[in-house]
């Protein structure tokens, strides 16, 4: 399965992203000319909860009839192509970083199983898996070789490579979602500092920490946006559609609605900002092989995910967990400095197709 290979055949156009999650399908096409990238269509189609659970296809002919439906329904001028990157949801999905001695690329090819073997709990004869050498300092004298290892479980990979055929698309590679994510939000000033990155979405939340040119660590967690909404509803006692209106409108503004929606949030938050702390300092506490200056220290946290606009959220956050925090901005790579937000897309929208804009980056990035 072609996860990082930049190989794409000769007759494939540039592609398009399809980020799939278990409520959502997200469509992003680019298209470039010289040194300038635009936004030629995007989309959105709502997955009912029966077709993907866990992560895992449990209808393929009706998720391929939802997938031919968000391309038709695409904005702008549509993809006009049928190769796409794509990223699934990450539940089974292994990232990790293994250190090899400094060989020839021809032998770490017929090495870099063994490697994997030892550092992901998967059988990888039933697995998929892919590896990128991580790029070195080149001011720094380094007896060994940083290798990214991917891998996808076969049974759980098929069964939306079969959807995605009978859909007309044709994959050029699946991508894990945080590496698209990053490709998308990481700026090029920003590329030697260790970042952490919090992807909110409906139902979990992606952390993923970016360090020395590539993804070194990354993790998800049960608290998401329906989590702060599931709160409102419950302390105030009103159904869920009105709860999810005050969280957006109030958040955690404390001054608002007599405070009662901040109070509803705030053991929430209390417990997600307490996971983030415990992931930083279980990644600053262990040896992840980070060569940059920085070693290990975990110096800027980006927010993104359509959970991460409720307001006043991001300033708690940077009370609490004293880093610099930020809204990430997913076109970092693609307007010039400091615009954050496009016609056809508000800003805070567009934080929740991060994932889909680092998957289309690939797609016009990586051709022949």
């Amino acid at each position: 399965m072609n996860i990082f290979s930049k190989k794409i055949y000769a007759a494939s156009p540039e592609a398009f992203g399809i980020d799939i999650s278990d409520l959502s399908i997200k469509l992003m096409k680019l298209e470039s000319s010289g040194k300038k990238t635009k936004v030629s269509s995007f989309g959105k189609k709502i997955i009912p909860s029966e077709i993907i659970q866990n992560g895992v296809v449990q209808d393929e002919k009706s998720f391929a009839k939802l997938v031919r439906e968000a391309i038709y329904e695409m904005s702008g001028h549509g993809p006009k192509t049928h190769w796409a990157v794509v990223s699934l949801p990450s539940q089974e999905t292994f990232l990790r970083v293994v250190q090899m001695p400094i060989m020839r690329d021809e032998d770490i090819k017929r090495s870099i199983k063994w490697s994997a073997e030892e550092n992901i709990p998967l059988d990888l004869n039933e697995a998929y898996f892919d590896w990128e050498k991580i790029p070195m300092p080149p001011d720094k004298h380094i007896d060994h070789i940083d290798a990214l290892v991917v891998a996808h479980p076969k049974r759980t990979i098929d069964g939306y490579v079969r959807a995605f055929e009978a859909a007309g698309v044709r994959i050029i590679a699946i991508e894990i979602g945080v590496i698209a994510a990053a490709r998308a939000v990481i700026p090029d000033d920003m590329m030697k500092e260790t970042v952490l990155i919090v992807d909110i979405g409906t139902l979990k939340t992606d952390i993923s920490i970016y360090a020395s040119g590539a993804v070194r660590f990354t993790s998800s967690v049960d608290i998401a946006g329906h989590s702060f909404t599931q709160s409102v509803a419950e302390k105030l006692k009103i159904g869920f559609s009105e709860a999810e209106k005050l969280k957006i409108e109030f958040g955690f503004d404390k001054d608002a609605q007599e405070g009662k929606v901040f109070e509803a949030l705030k053991p929430v938050a209390d417990k997600f900002i307490g996971q983030i702390a415990d992931y930083i300092n279980f990644y600053e506490e262990h040896d992840f092989h980070d060569h940059s200056v920085a070693k290990n220290k975990v110096t800027k946290i980006l927010f993104c995910g359509g959970g991460a606009t409720t307001k006043n959220f991001i300033e708690l956050c940077a009370r609490k967990l004293k880093i610099d925090v930020a809204l990430a901005n997913p076109w970092s790579h693609i307007l010039a400095f400091p615009l954050k937000e496009i016609p056809e897309i508000s800003y805070e929208k567009s934080l929740s197709y991060a994932t889909a804009i680092g998957l289309a980056l690939r797609g016009i990035i990586y051709r022949p």
